[in-house]
């Protein structure tokens, strides 16, 4: 019996982190927008730009790009966007950006004993690139903590859509 509940439990566990691993990759499948229609017709260098306050998001970076990009990119710091020969809107048309919603710690709820409960500091990421050259940001409408399983699937639609786009 005792062998049951532990594979039950381990069943439910499994579903919890699975459902919005699932959840997300729908989601992105409906974010047409999230995309720039012409992304890899023009063969340019795709500048990703970490965020100047996510360090866990930017360890990320490097792995998922090496993995899952196959065009031309460069990843370089935040400041360093703004320096002579990253301002090129021909060889860097498009920048990834990260957007990172923080949400600071709250007091909630007073307990028996008068004292509050401290709800902590909370980080929810998502993913967009810009065209610099038509001045638009091609976001992703929605927000989740898991960082790196929402990178994955927007790095892997937008290498999808660039081999699309470098064949036409």
């Amino acid at each position: 019996m005792q062998k049951i509940n532990l594979l039950s439990f381990f069943f439910l566990l499994a579903a919890f982190y699975a459902t919005p691993l699932l959840a997300q990759d729908k989601l992105l499948a409906n974010e047409s927008q999230a995309i720039p229609p012409n992304f890899g017709k023009d063969r340019s260098t795709l500048l990703v730009i970490k965020s100047p306050a996510g360090f866990q998001v930017n360890g990320a970076l490097d792995k998922v790009f090496e993995k899952y990009y196959t065009g031309p990119y460069e990843i370089i710091k935040y400041k360093e966007q703004f320096e002579a020969p990253y301002r090129d809107t021909v060889k860097y048309r498009y920048r990834f950006n990260i957007l990172i919603n923080i949400e600071p710690g709250k007091f909630t709820n007073r307990r028996p004993d008068g004292t509050l409960n401290r709800e902590g500091l909370s980080n929810e990421y998502s993913y967009g690139v810009a065209d610099v050259q038509a001045r638009k940001s091609y976001d992703i409408s929605f927000t989740t903590a898991n960082y790196k399983k929402l990178m994955i699937a927007y790095v892997q639609k937008l290498e999808e859509a660039r081999k699309m786009n470098e064949q036409k």
